[in-house]
């Protein structure tokens, strides 16, 4: 057990430090942007050896990455908060309509780092490739929720599972970007539109669905 303490303290003390560059570089992106976001000006303001940076990390476009690895947490969380777990229409509803809200308040609430990542995906392949991976994995999940309300019988058309968890993917991701960028401001407004593009163009027909209230 002696033997385990120092290498118990080494992965602290590397937790510690990982953690203290990641805040550092994300003080910085929300500063300068991504273009302007240099290695060497979080080295300084980590108080930190340039090298131990890429100790811990690859570079610029990792420290991002990570960066938006902890935001995207969130976003995964809620979509695996609100699975698909109901017992009639209005119950359907809810969920998507939850969902929706949850995930344009993040972009409210992530507004900033999110301009970052925009950013950066017109001016890294790494970055811009990562993105895509993100989107992969929301289509897997949402596309395993359309599954589920097929078994259930709410799916009354006869579509593709994986077109309709793409197309509200990329339809989520365009609106998150205006919500971001400001140019769409009514949350209320949208998350009710949007819920009933989702439902009525995937579970139900129209008079088969009534609205609760909310």
């Amino acid at each position: 057990m002696e033997r385990n303490r120092p290498r118990k303290k080494r992965y602290l003390r590397s937790r510690i430090t990982q953690r203290l560059i990641l805040d550092t570089a994300e003080e910085v992106f929300l500063e300068k942007g991504y273009h302007k976001t240099t290695v060497t000006e979080v080295s300084k303001r980590a108080n930190v050896g340039y090298g131990t940076i890429y100790s811990h990390f690859q570079g610029k476009d990792d420290l991002l990455i990570n960066i938006i690895m902890r935001v995207m947490d969130n976003f995964f969380y809620v979509l695996n908060e609100y699975k698909f777990e109901y017992n009639d229409l209005q119950g359907l509803y809810y969920i998507i309509e939850k969902r929706n809200r949850e995930i344009l308040n993040l972009g409210v609430e992530n507004r900033n780092i999110l301009k970052v990542l925009y950013e950066a995906m017109y001016l890294s392949n790494n970055i811009f490739e990562h993105w895509n991976n993100t989107q992969s994995n929301f289509i897997i999940l949402i596309e395993s929720d359309v599954h589920s309300a097929r078994q259930d019988g709410y799916v009354t058309h006869d579509i593709d599972a994986r077109v309709v968890a793409k197309s509200e993917v990329l339809t989520m991701e365009k609106f998150l970007w205006e919500v971001v960028y400001e140019r769409e401001t009514d949350i209320d407004a949208l998350v009710k539109n949007l819920t009933d593009i989702f439902i009525l163009g995937t579970y139900v027909s129209d008079s088969m669905l009534a609205k609760p209230t909310s």
